[in-house]
């Protein structure tokens, strides 16, 4: 069922990119177990929607998620990052 979702979801990526399409698919990968998949679509909806909140704070939980000392420490960063995209 997951993965069938992932094929749709990635197939609306090519058609029309829109940030609510990029969390979807993150939440998938997430429930597949793989973090750093998810990790590197979030980067490239980042990319894509410089400053996006609710994309930078789906990679902070995942790192909160894995590593709670390095997750807090990069949860500091994006709070700079955000500060830097509004500028």
């Amino acid at each position: 069922m997951y993965r069938d979702a992932e094929q749709q979801l990635k197939s609306s990526l090519k058609h029309q990119e829109m940030i609510d399409t990029y969390l979807y698919l993150c939440k998938v990968y997430i429930r597949l177990d793989q973090p750093l998949t998810a990790i590197d679509f979030y980067k490239q909806g980042v990319e894509k929607y410089q400053g996006e909140t609710s994309l930078l704070a789906g990679i902070a939980r995942i790192f909160e998620v894995s590593c709670p000392l390095i997750g807090g420490l990069f949860e500091l960063n994006l709070s700079s990052r955000c500060f830097l995209f509004d500028s």
